[in-house]
């Protein structure tokens, strides 16, 4: 698992117009109903399949860094990046929570595909809600980010994860996707 900063640029990039909604960065991210909102203002759409970490302070606003992990196994889930008690990841939020002074965190699970858990949404998701839990770390949440939508998960969430099951689906602001443009 190899991290990338915010310079690098994706494989892939959404053709869509931004987004005329203002983004407040000052906004305290305190329910679930604010982490949805922004997860959608932030990733609209899934172009490739990677991890990104979002910070948030003491506050529950969000730091101005957002972390993309790359070099994510297609398929195998957590178990595939050869450690499975998932160090790699304990490391890098340890050594987030060193540098920036983030308080929790926020996954973003970013896939393109249909908007059904697959086995390895499943085990991502786990691996991801309960990754803080014997180490101390704060994770408010684990989405999965698809072509037509964003589902979010909280530890709480973890037994109604299974394979096949549906996910919420809205209507992006990408509506000139190619992605979604063949869907509808």
């Amino acid at each position: 698992m190899t991290t990338t900063t915010s310079t690098d640029a994706p494989s892939t990039t959404c053709p869509c117009p931004p987004s005329t909604e203002v983004l407040d960065s000052h906004r305290e991210l305190r329910t679930r109903a604010d982490l949805d909102e922004r997860i959608r203002q932030l990733i609209p759409c899934a172009t490739q399949r990677q991890l990104w970490l979002l910070l948030l302070d003491g506050d529950d606003v969000q730091m101005p860094v957002m972390v993309p992990i790359g070099d994510l196994p297609l398929w195998g889930g957590p178990d595939a990046t050869g450690g499975a008690d998932g160090e790699g990841l304990v490391e890098l939020l340890r050594s987030i929570r060193d540098e920036f002074h983030a308080v929790s965190y926020v996954f973003v699970l970013e896939r393109p595909g249909a908007a059904v858990l697959d086995r390895d949404d499943v085990s991502w998701l786990e691996h991801l809600l309960t990754c803080g839990d014997r180490t101390g770390f704060t994770v408010r949440a684990a989405y999965v980010c698809h072509e037509s939508g964003h589902a979010g998960f909280e530890a709480a969430d973890i037994d109604t994860l299974v394979p096949g099951a549906e996910l919420p689906r809205y209507e992006t602001r990408c509506v000139t996707c190619p992605v979604l443009a063949t869907a509808e």
